[in-house]
């Protein structure tokens, strides 16, 4: 889980919903996601609903998570970020599968930019935990936060 003075910085190709490497800051690690269908179609701008596996490699290449996966969509709205009018695009993602070995079964709420080309807002509901995020800042640049 992230928490005060943790982050989690995040890359993506054409699709910001399948991202294809993850960075946390505490401790520092990067992991590697790939995929059943392909990361460089712009899933978002079509707005299928999709269902596929994926997997998430730690650096030495052992596997960290592999789950079935799923994403809707409902629709869009106008919001206010950082003094600007944007639409963001309503999404939900259910995990089923294992993660650092154990079972995992999760539904991910969020709001995407298509403009922004980011996720703004993100519920994870899990039986055990809740976790929700927001967006502090979008950069180009993959790298630690200063």
């Amino acid at each position: 889980m992230l928490g005060p003075g943790r982050y989690l910085r995040v890359r993506s190709t054409a699709s910001p919903l399948l991202p294809v490497e993850a960075y946390i800051s505490s401790p520092p690690r990067l992991r590697r996601w790939s995929y059943s269908i392909d990361p460089n179609v712009d899933h978002l701008a079509r707005r299928q609903p999709l269902d596929f596996t994926a997997e998430q490699r730690n650096e030495d290449g052992s596997v960290f998570m592999k789950a079935r996966m799923t994403v809707s969509f409902s629709g869009t709205e106008k919001v206010q970020f950082a003094g600007c009018s944007l639409d963001v695009v309503k999404m939900m993602r259910t995990v089923d599968g294992t993660a650092d070995g154990r079972p995992i079964a999760n539904r991910t709420e969020t709001r995407v930019s298509p403009e922004l080309r980011t996720a703004l807002f993100t519920r994870i509901e899990d039986p055990n935990y809740l976790v929700t995020y927001t967006a502090t800042g979008v950069s180009l640049d993959f790298k630690p936060v200063e």
